[in-house]
């Protein structure tokens, strides 16, 4: 029978680590010396480190401990919402707060497709994508230098634009290719939202952070 270790192993393993060392290395939060003694049954699986294996290999913390079946339910992990999405609106990058200890969590399910890539959300301010995502709600992305793709007619990006090198946008749009040219475009109810060329300006320089794998949003009750 199966014992926690086991199952840790297994875990790991599933989602493409070949090896302790390689799961330590690309996913920074976990230490390689506390996996290899859980994997080993050196030391017992906490309860929070069973449920950060489980945020990390696309599994569940109850299965890790318990064996409880896994394939019943979607596993769920908590996901930092890293900044705010707001089409116009440009901060001074030198005012904007960054305390991670303060930023708040949301659910999000576990896709295995992106286990690899740092995945965080942001919250939506504003109209530029209304037809998809609402003013209050957040989008969750991963990290685009860990997803190793190539854009895509349709993909909707998490963007930023900086101008003049100290003021900077955090937006969502839609990637499209059109006309030859490369286009980053709302999706709104409100004609003030227009396309922006992906080229950028001789005094923007546009980056794209993360594609949106999903959305949330909460009701008050």
């Amino acid at each position: 029978m199966d014992s926690p270790k086991d199952r840790l192993k297994r875990a790991r393993v599933d989602a493409g680590f070949e090896t302790a060392t390689d799961a330590a290395v690309k996913l920074r939060h976990i230490n390689k010396n506390t996996l290899l003694s859980n994997e080993n049954g050196n030391r017992a699986i906490s309860r929070k480190m069973a449920q950060i294996y489980a945020d990390a290999f696309n599994t569940t913390a109850g299965w890790i401990l318990y064996g409880e079946d896994s394939a019943t339910t979607t596993p769920v992990k908590q996901i930092r919402v890293e900044g705010v999405s707001q089409a116009g609106m440009f901060r001074d990058i030198s005012l904007i707060e960054d305390d991670e200890h303060d930023r708040k969590t949301i659910p999000a399910p576990v896709n295995p497709k992106y286990a690899h890539v740092h995945q965080y959300a942001l919250l939506v301010a504003g109209d530029s994508m209304n037809n998809k995502f609402q003013d209050g709600s957040y989008v969750t992305c991963a990290e685009w230098a860990g997803l190793g793709k190539e854009l895509k007619h349709g993909m909707i990006l998490h963007v930023e634009r900086v101008k003049a090198g100290s003021m900077i946008e955090t937006t969502i749009k839609t990637y499209v290719e059109r006309d030859g040219k490369r286009w980053l475009e709302p999706n709104s109810t409100n004609s003030k939202h227009l396309p922006i060329e992906i080229n950028g300006g001789l005094d923007t320089e546009i980056l794209i952070k993360g594609a949106v794998i999903g959305s949330y949003t909460e009701f008050d009750i």
